[in-house]
């Protein structure tokens, strides 16, 4: 598993959904400028909004380091306990089969998938339709062997699985979430009163990604809040 492999990683915007996220907010800087150009008092964003913009920091940044001094320590020794679990390659000679056909020699590894599956079916061929060739015996032994293995594996895996989960967590992670999820939702739903508020929320919004996940959402507020300020909306 890949350091910090967790849903902080869906927040990674794609270009598109982040060129057209930051065009519309410089649309709503350059407003802001514009209007201070004019020789309209300063604007600052509203308190409320600059509240809830630090508790979303806040929350993220704990979030961030837990990631950091836990669960990626985690995830790697997990990982590393995995891959101290050994792997068995079994190579056999090819052998006649039922049709009079010559088969090459194979290589019986847990680590390869289709061998394990290959190994199974061998396992389950009926005695009718196993070769006479002493070296199907051969390949049949080793498809067992690989078999047995395979399956110890499995319940090492289980193991360590179990032992990983048992730790709880992803259970802090979510813990972890919620209060930056409940920042965001807040933010969202701000009532801008000008256009500093709304480019700090268009900021916001690019940075958890709202305008990729839901773009008809991002729109609808947006038009919301510049209706808003336009005075179309109490």
């Amino acid at each position: 598993m890949a350091t910090n492999t967790t849903r902080r990683s869906l927040l990674r915007l794609g270009t598109g959904a982040l060129a057209y996220g930051a065009g519309a907010a410089a649309v709503a800087g350059g407003l802001a400028l514009a209007g201070e150009a004019k020789g309209a008092e300063p604007l600052t964003v509203s308190p409320a909004l600059s509240g809830l913009l630090d508790q979303y920091a806040k929350a993220d940044a704990v979030l961030c380091q837990w990631y950091k001094d836990v669960w990626n320590p985690a995830v790697e020794e997990n990982r590393a306990a995995q891959e101290a679990i050994p792997h068995i390659r079994i190579s056999v000679p090819g052998y006649r089969n039922v049709l009079d056909e010559d088969t090459p020699p194979y290589i019986f590894d847990t680590a390869n998938p289709y061998a394990v599956s290959r190994a199974k079916s061998i396992m389950s061929t009926p005695t009718d339709l196993q070769s006479a060739d002493p070296r199907w015996q051969e390949t049949r032994r080793a498809a067992r062997r690989l078999t047995i293995t395979n399956r110890w594996r499995e319940r090492k895996l289980a193991r360590i699985d179990r032992a990983f989960e048992a730790r709880g967590l992803q259970q802090q992670e979510d813990k972890l979430w919620k209060p930056i999820h409940a920042a965001t939702d807040a933010i969202i739903a701000f009532r801008v009163a000008h256009v500093l508020d709304l480019n700090a929320k268009l900021a916001h919004m690019e940075q958890v990604g709202t305008c990729e996940s839901d773009p008809d959402e991002y729109q609808s507020i947006v038009r919301a809040d510049v209706r808003r300020l336009s005075g179309g909306e109490a």
